[in-house]
């Protein structure tokens, strides 16, 4: 499931909608924010959300338009970071990752090395932009200064793409 190179914003949207329609995950991108209800009972507001299909029900990438094209493709290509995750892994495995705290340092592992994934995509798709590095790298240098470690590296070119390897799911 790799994009091809050079696509426009359109054209990867389209993409993702095709991958993830093959596995019954519909996607979608909408104006205004996005709320849920946690397992507290509390809401939440997001840019983008993952729901696998459960039941008889459709699953679901949705991204809010946001600040514009920069925002919705980054977390887009996130949410479509977590679909793969969730094709790829044990249910079990997937199902321990949904129940952990956002203060829980393999949580907050999670989240950094799937928005540092989707970086990649981006790069090979030919959207990465500059502001979605910098955004990422604030965003790990502050799971840095709380924790006081590095949860994963601020370079987003790495060697490593584990969703090359993917390609076939």
């Amino acid at each position: 499931m790799i994009p091809d190179r050079h696509m426009n914003p359109h054209e990867f949207y389209k993409w993702v909608q095709a991958q993830t329609r093959k596995h019954n995950v519909k996607t979608k991108l909408t104006k205004g924010a996005i709320s849920y209800y946690d397992y507290d009972g509390k809401r939440v507001f997001v840019c983008g959300t993952f729901t696998p299909p459960e039941d008889d029900e459709s699953g679901q990438i949705i991204t809010a338009y946001g600040d514009g094209e920069i925002e919705w493709l980054h977390t887009m290509a996130h949410e479509y970071v977590h679909f793969l995750q969730w094709v790829s892994w044990e249910e079990e495995l997937w199902d321990s990752i949904l129940y952990l705290d956002e203060d829980d340092e393999m949580y907050i592992e999670f989240e950094c090395t799937t928005d540092y994934h989707a970086l990649l995509i981006l790069e090979y798709a030919g959207l990465l932009h500059k502001n979605m590095i910098s955004n990422h790298n604030a965003a790990v240098d502050m799971m840095t200064n709380d924790y006081g470690q590095t949860v994963m590296p601020s370079n987003y070119n790495a060697e490593e793409r584990w969703w090359l390897n993917n390609a076939n799911v």
